[in-house]
Order: C-alpha cells, then sequence, then structure tokens
C-alpha cells in the first residue's frame, strides 16, 4: 500500500507539467496547449482530470469552460455546435466529473480563457477523449453502496498514512513555498487520483479515504469562493 500511494506521489509531485505561453497568438482562433487533458467512463460518469494553466503575463485569467459535443470531433467553445457542460472561474480548476452523460459517443475537452488588452484569448487542451456509452443506466449510487468499507484502520496503518501525509505535504512545501496556487492544483489533483483509486480498489478504499483527509485539511475550502468573488 505505500508503495503505491508513494509512486502517486512522486508522479504528481514530478510529471505536473503546467502550460507555456506561445508569443505566436491569434485573437480569432484558439491555441492549443498540452494539458494532460484525461477523461475516463466509470459508472456511466465521465471523470475528467487536467493539469494546472500558467496563465500568459499580463493577461488575467477569465474561466475555465469544459466542452461536450456529439457533432464535431475538435469541440472548441463558441464555436460549432459544441456545448460547454460547466464553467468556473477559479484558475485552480483541474478536475470534473459528468454526472450526465449522453449516450453513443461524445467528446471531451478542457479551454482556459483569459483576458488580455487586446482582447479575449481561448487555450484549448491538444488532448481531446472520446468516450462511448451504449447505456445510460446510472449504477453509480448502487456501486458506492456495494463498495462501503466495512473495516476500522488499525493504529499502526493510520500512524504510516500519517506519516505519508507529512511527507508529502513537506515535500510539496519546499518544491513550491508560497505560491499557494500551485500547492492547491497538486493537491486537488493527487487527491482525485487517490478517490479513483479507492473506487477501483475497494479493499484500500479505507485507507484512501483516510489519507485524503489529512491530504484536505492543507486545502483553504474558501479559496475558491475568493477567487470567484475577486474584483480586479
Amino acid at each position: 500500500m505505500k508503495k503505491i500511494l508513494t509512486f502517486i506521489f512522486a508522479i504528481v509531485s514530478i510529471g505536473v507539467s503546467f502550460a507555456t505561453y506561445q508569443s505566436s497568438e491569434s485573437r480569432l482562433s484558439p491555441e492549443y496547449k498540452e494539458m494532460n487533458f484525461q477523461a475516463t467512463l466509470e459508472n456511466n460518469t465521465v471523470a475528467m482530470i487536467w493539469a494546472p494553466f500558467s496563465v500568459p503575463t499580463e493577461h488575467s485569467f477569465v474561466y475555465w469552460k469544459v466542452m461536450r459535443s456529439q457533432n464535431t470531433e475538435n469541440p472548441i467553445y463558441r464555436e460549432d455546435k459544441s456545448e460547454y457542460i460547466t464553467y468556473t472561474a477559479y484558475p485552480g480548476f483541474t478536475w470534473y466529473t459528468d454526472k450526465d452523460p449522453k449516450k453513443w459517443t461524445t467528446r471531451y475537452r478542457i479551454c482556459a480563457i483569459t483576458k488580455a488588452s487586446d482582447g479575449y484569448h481561448r487555450y484549448c487542451s491538444k488532448e481531446v477523449k472520446k468516450i462511448t456509452i451504449t447505456s445510460t443506466e446510472n449504477t453509480y449510487k448502487e456501486e458506492i453502496k456495494k463498495d462501503k468499507p466495512t473495516t476500522e484502520l488499525t493504529d499502526a496503518q493510520k500512524a504510516t498514512l500519517d506519516t505519508l501525509a507529512a511527507d508529502f505535504l513537506k515535500k510539496l512545501e519546499e518544491k513550491f513555498g508560497t505560491d499557494a496556487s500551485k500547492k492547491k492544483g497538486v493537491l486537488t489533483k493527487v487527491v482525485l487520483q487517490l478517490n479513483m483509486l479507492g473506487k477501483k480498489q475497494v479493499k484500500i478504499k479505507t485507507m484512501v479515504s483516510y489519507l485524503v483527509s489529512k491530504l484536505e485539511v492543507s486545502i483553504d475550502p474558501l479559496e475558491e469562493i475568493k477567487n470567484i468573488l475577486k474584483v480586479e
């Protein structure tokens, strides 16, 4: 168990990549970025995750748009017949679950919108994920009930998980220092991956839940509200 969680922490801490700004940018056409956008089908819900976005110099972040389309292979915000299924003004937003996906083949993409002196800019993930659903019957609640853990953790297991969490948070602090947005981005991604691990491996779900509770203490629950209400 310790090896599995340590492996996840290592991948996320070292492998998190931030989108970079390129000077050749068209105001009318979107720019495509490597955002490590992933989308997977789980119990007729679509779980998405992507890397944090680095806002270009002299730009202000406006919002994220989660795109969904059954009409085009290249869904882009405000073009063709694509639709956005959610948006947020919080720049640290790095995951979303479509709990009511459409039947048959749907393509998903994430787009970041910024504003500069020359107007609005669009940055969309190079990755477009195709999901095919043949039945829209949602078994999510049934699976959660069936997978509910029935065992309690021992004191030794809690001590091991406490050490793992403390070591990870210490490394995160050493890597990013006072950069709260980057720390929040990595933490959010790790929590999502741990929750997905807990769903796939029911036997360790109790351990995962305990570890997540230790990590989430470091995430400011008011940060997203503060960013939404920020006046620039």
